[in-house]
């Protein structure tokens, strides 16, 4: 009876867990079968992280043993004593510490084992593999369960050979949960192992020539290998087609003016034709050019000046200001070095501008605001001045036949000739002067005038204030007086008393009283 049980026991065990730190339901299924009656031995183990729950039924099965090894040493565990561990797995098992994921669950027994299965899951961390001919992966590895892996390769175009590259076109992905599509980055969801396959396209490179560069089509590219490109040839005027040359598997020689071909390798396919000659003129009234001749239709010719300016003297030029053509294939434009294509006989006409250097300056305490520089001819410039405080504007001077010459501190002129202007600015002095008298002659003078003091000379009948000389700035008695101001001046004009008056008068009345008492008493 005891052996009917174990087996029954047996029999209805089933060990399922839920594994990784994330606790996730996914997982795979592994079952181990022992079919040895009558054996006492241990049966085969397996090492995996697991969380075990024993059912029978549907109901959690007590008084069963199940063993653990740790490192080797065996652990004996009874799920009798453990409560609550249906559907959610043996919340216990924290005594081991570290090793809780790490344990290795085996069948064993010392009395007969009759056969029996067990059937168990796992949760191994999913595992993403990138799958590529060409090129450097990353993202691949393994992942928790449901976390985010990002992928992806890098370069996305490698030349393999001459005329030969590949182009990554996208992923295709093995798996619901896997990325399938064109970008070069990609997430998934790791719930399962992955694998994506880089996908590449081959390209060829389908190389156009002629010596008439725009009259074939295509332009020269890359083209996906078995792509069908129709080639043809546009005839140009003064060209006549005449046939293909062709390089490469599956080009073309002939003389069809158009055609298919596969791209299946590099190709090379150049367009031969006939060409009329036409002939270049170049005109010119100052400095050499370059670039006159006769050459074959459509030819890329260089044409051009050898400088824009051309020099008469230091201050009087010819400038190059852009060219005129007869043909509708020529060139209009200010380039002095131009390109065209010919296809009929052309002209081209250089124009130039005379021009005249215009020197605008000012002394010192003045500013201009015209600039300096080569101006062409009859061009109208307008003459600005100001200046800074105790500055005076005293008028425009200069040279040449447009020079301006006057007061106004804004002038327009016309520019004739080669010209020099200066705006003249002078300091401003003032010139003070302390007296007791009136003195003319105070006030604001520029740098190099004259002023001329003159004093009072006198005032008062019996005592009178007279000038005697001047103090200060100057000395000198002379009155007037003359200077030439070249700075600030404090001039004093000082004067003395005279008193001859008072004694002569004083001498008089002595003189009548005298005589009026000598006529009394005489």
């Amino acid at each position: 009876m005891k052996y009917k049980k174990i087996m029954l026991l047996i029999s209805v065990i089933a060990l399922v867990w839920l594994l990784s730190e994330t606790g996730a339901a996914y997982g795979k299924s592994f079952t181990i079968k022992e079919r040895n009656p009558g054996s006492g031995k241990r049966v085969e183990s397996m090492v995996v992280p697991l969380t075990v729950t024993i059912y029978s039924g549907e109901e959690p099965v007590r008084n069963a043993y199940v063993w653990f090894y740790i490192d080797g040493e065996p652990v004996d565990h009874d799920l009798t004593d453990k409560n609550g561990f249906a559907g959610t797995g043996i919340s216990g098992l924290d005594e081991f510490g570290s090793y809780k994921w790490k344990v290795r669950v085996e069948k064993t027994g010392y009395e007969r084992i009759y056969s029996s299965e067990w059937s168990f899951n796992y949760q191994p961390r999913p595992v993403l593999t990138l799958h590529s001919n060409y090129g450097e992966t990353y993202g691949g590895g393994d992942y928790d369960y449901n976390e985010t892996a990002t992928f992806g390769i890098e370069p996305t175009v490698i030349y393999l050979e001459e005329g030969k590259r590949v182009i990554f076109d996208g992923w295709d992905g093995v798996h619901k949960q896997a990325y399938t599509g064109p970008s070069v980055e990609a997430s998934v969801n790791m719930t399962d192992d992955i694998s994506e396959y880089a996908i590449w396209r081959t390209q060829y490179f389908l190389n156009m020539s002629c010596e008439v560069p725009p009259a074939v089509s295509p332009e020269s590219g890359w083209f996906y290998e078995n792509d069908i490109v129709g080639i043809y040839v546009d005839p140009l005027p003064g060209t006549e087609f005449l046939y293909w040359e062709g390089s490469g598997n599956k080009s073309y020689s002939g003389t069809a003016m158009t055609q298919s071909i596969r791209i299946n390798g590099p190709i090379r396919q150049r367009a031969v034709f006939n060409r009329e000659e036409f002939t270049l003129t170049i005109n010119s009234d100052y400095g050499n050019t370059h670039g006159s001749g006769t050459y074959p239709a459509w030819e890329n010719i260089s044409f051009g000046v050898d400088s824009e300016d051309v020099y008469i003297n230091e201050d009087e030029r010819m400038h190059f200001t852009g060219w005129d053509t007869d043909s509708s294939y020529g060139y209009e434009g200010n380039k002095t070095e131009c390109h065209i294509y010919i296809a009929e006989d052309t002209m081209q006409e250089a124009s130039w501008v005379k021009q005249y250097y215009v020197n605008v300056t000012s002394t010192e305490g003045g500013n201009v605001s015209t600039p300096s520089g080569w101006m062409d001819e009859n061009t109208e410039i307008t003459l600005n001045t100001t200046g800074e405080q105790d500055y005076r504007f005293v008028g425009w001077s200069g040279q040449g036949e447009a020079h301006y010459s006057g007061m106004d501190d804004v002038h327009t002129i016309e520019v004739t000739s080669p010209i020099i202007q200066e705006a003249n600015w002078k300091r401003v002095y003032t010139v003070t002067v302390e007296s007791e008298l009136p003195v003319e002659g105070e006030g604001n003078y520029l740098d190099g005038e004259t002023a001329t003091l003159r004093a009072q000379p006198s005032k008062g009948l019996l005592v009178r204030t007279v000038f005697k000389e001047w103090s200060g700035g100057i000395s000198s008695t002379s009155n007037p007086l003359t200077i030439t101001v070249t700075r600030d001046m404090e001039i004093t004009a000082e004067y003395t008393k005279d008193y001859m008056f008072l004694l002569a008068a004083i001498i008089v009345i002595f003189v009548l009283v005298g005589i009026a008492l000598f006529k009394i008493f005489a």
